[in-house]
């Protein structure tokens, strides 16, 4: 009888009972909450490694480039920051269109079009406009506002944003809907259904609190927080440290007051006295006349 080979001449097995590494957080990853549109409900939050993009997308003005600046201008300059919407008031339902080619935003492929109809489902009706002349526009917001004059009267609005067609309807909160738009025209601006984004539906206004549960979760590595807008009541500040300061990530939230009270020890009611006598230990709280400051701290030490 035949001996059989042994089986370690054949295959090597070897059993590693070694734990898994933990991954790693970025601590120097910055989440700045901020209510202008430029990011819809359904986005909700970007990514950005430069300021430059950050400007390419608000603007110079927006009070999230603003804080953005400060943030990218430490040295050494931080690497990652997150922009995220906060809904604070209702928000309309949203179509983007695709980005257009360099072809497709000729402004010689628009102004031939003198008969353009366009038929949009606003809020579970079909809506039709008719007679669009472009004729004399000479740019492609001008085109934008010249059907969105017309779209005024049933509901909805068109705006381009430098790259695509933006459809918006009149209506705002969780019941307003937008669909697909048909037509050649609507196929022009890339807003039919084999070519534009999903259309997003309105959304309620939420409270800042409400923001950052939401945007806890879509982004899981950001470490510090702060909100563009300075108008904040000191009980919202107080709602999302006790949020920050709960949360099994560990994370810190950023403050910038600009009101005078806070140099004034006989005056306990302002967001620094607030949260010192909370015993909140995952905050940071700046006095500036900037209302960004905190902004730039937090830049420097991530």
């Amino acid at each position: 009888m035949s001996r059989a080979l042994s089986v370690d001449r054949v295959v090597k097995v070897s059993i590693n009972l070694a734990p898994l590494a933990a991954a790693r957080r970025n601590f120097g990853a910055l989440l700045l909450l901020g209510s202008s549109e430029v990011i819809d409900q359904g986005e909700r939050i970007r990514a950005y490694a430069a300021i430059d993009a950050v400007a390419a997308d608000f603007g110079l003005a927006a009070p999230e480039y603003q804080a953005a600046e400060l943030f990218f201008s430490q040295s050494p300059r931080p690497s990652l920051l997150y922009v995220g919407r906060w809904i604070k008031e209702d928000a309309p339902a949203v179509l983007k269109g695709a980005a257009l080619s360099e072809a497709e935003a000729a402004l010689s492929a628009w102004t031939g079009i003198t008969e353009g109809s366009l038929t949009i489902n606003i809020n579970g009706q079909q809506r039709t406009v008719e007679d669009l002349d472009f004729s004399d526009a000479v740019t492609l917001e001008g085109i934008a506002a010249i059907a969105s004059a017309a779209l005024s009267g049933e509901g909805a609005r068109l705006d381009y944003d430098g790259s695509r067609f933006i459809l918006s309807t009149a209506a705002t909160g969780a019941a307003a809907v937008l669909g697909y738009a048909d037509g050649p025209l609507a196929s022009l601006m890339k807003l039919t259904a084999d070519t534009a984004l999903a259309p997003v539906p309105g959304a309620d206004a939420e409270t800042p609190l409400e923001a950052v549960a939401v945007l806890a979760d879509r982004s899981g590595d950001w470490y510090g927080l702060a909100f563009t807008d300075p108008g904040l009541a000191v009980e919202d500040h107080l709602a999302v440290a006790g949020f920050i300061e709960a949360s099994a990530k560990s994370r810190i939230y950023a403050v910038t007051t600009t009101d005078t009270r806070v140099l004034d020890a006989a005056f306990g009611n302002d967001v620094a006295s607030r949260l010192s006598g909370l015993g909140r230990r995952r905050s940071l709280v700046v006095y500036s006349s900037n209302p960004h400051a905190a902004v730039s701290a937090l830049g420097r030490a991530f």
